[in-house]
């Protein structure tokens, strides 16, 4: 009895580890998940995917049984039964193969005809940077990072490039991945049929950040991307406080200028996000951190405890200075 279950030990602990890992695929959300597709490119995807998986799940069930026949089976000894097995070996080894691969190479064929480049009305470059994502809208002249607003129903042209090294963005409730190669451009499409934030994620290791290199598609209907559109063509003018001067001053100051752009001021600044607008973002740290005033104020102050490795430096200043600078900062909505 000791014996036997010394075998079947292993047999539990393997079970424990694969459930683990089928468990940690899930969340209630279903924003990252190539299965929950919302859009008409997404949907195809997990069509292939899941075809592929009953597929292959029929071949390795006809393999283990077909395995076990042979190891469990009668043996046969005469020679009329040996040439039916060499029949059965060419047939099942190569005649129903060769069927087999004949319908994925239709699957792939008819999913690059699926999966082209639709007429678009809108542009959108992603500019991939370690380890954020800069976010160009090119005919309406707003600069942005780390979200992609989009409008329910219309399909939107991705152009995608690098800064540096390779990155490859994914967004798996919308579309598979393409790669963000230096000096090159490449394309995709988006389209969302649903209203939702769908979070995307850089899938080509690019450093030690790269799980952090997160963004959000925002899918939100026409008229409320109108309005979007709108409020992002305008600077930032609200009337400052006295402490919120003394930020904008700050900002200054302590050199943040020379990596982040503001529109309307004479920050210009491109190694950083452009910080137009910083205020209206859902996130900091390309979806790191909620954006709040606690995780902004810590961000700024020093943003190498949230993000190690990220190229933004400790800013070296006092609290009344930290605390200005995150006023102003705020008032960019």
């Amino acid at each position: 009895m000791h014996v036997k279950m010394q075998k079947v030990y292993p047999l539990i602990i393997l079970l424990i580890i694969a459930m683990s890992a089928n468990l940690a695929g899930c969340h209630q959300s279903h924003n990252q998940s190539m299965l929950y597709p919302a859009g008409p490119a997404a949907a195809h995807i997990a069509w292939v995917w899941w075809f592929l998986f009953f597929v292959c799940t029929a071949i390795f069930l006809i393999v283990i049984l077909l395995t076990a026949v042979a190891i469990w089976g009668p043996r046969s000894a005469t020679r009329h039964e040996s040439t039916l097995g060499n029949r059965f070996i060419i047939f099942s080894g190569i005649v129903i193969p060769g069927f087999i691969l004949l319908a994925l190479l239709v699957v792939s064929v008819r999913s690059q005809v699926v999966l082209g480049m639709p007429s678009t009305k809108l542009t959108v470059r992603v500019t991939g940077h370690m380890w954020w994502w800069e976010v160009e809208y090119p005919e309406l002249g707003i600069v942005t990072a780390n979200e992609i607003h989009i409008p329910v129903g219309q399909p939107i042209r991705i152009e995608l490039i690098s800064a540096d090294v390779i990155h490859s963005l994914w967004v798996p409730n919308l579309q598979g991945k393409m790669d963000l190669l230096p000096d090159k451009i490449n394309a995709t499409w988006m389209l969302a049929e649903e209203q939702g934030i769908y979070r995307g994620q850089c899938a080509e290791y690019c450093g030690v950040q790269h799980a952090w290199m997160g963004l959000e598609v925002i899918a939100i209907p026409p008229e409320r991307f109108n309005q979007w559109k709108q409020g992002r063509q305008k600077h930032s003018r609200v009337t400052l406080s006295q402490s919120e001067r003394n930020g904008f001053d700050v900002f200054f100051k302590v050199a943040c200028h020379n990596c982040h752009a503001i529109d309307g001021t004479s920050a210009v600044g491109v190694r950083g996000p452009n910080l137009t607008h910083l205020a209206s973002r859902r996130t900091i740290g390309a979806g790191l951190l909620e954006n709040n005033h606690g995780n902004l104020s810590g961000w700024v102050a020093d943003p190498q405890t949230a993000k190690p490795g990220n190229l933004m430096p400790r800013t070296h200043i006092n609290s009344t200075d930290l605390r200005s600078l995150v006023e102003y900062l705020e008032t960019l909505k």
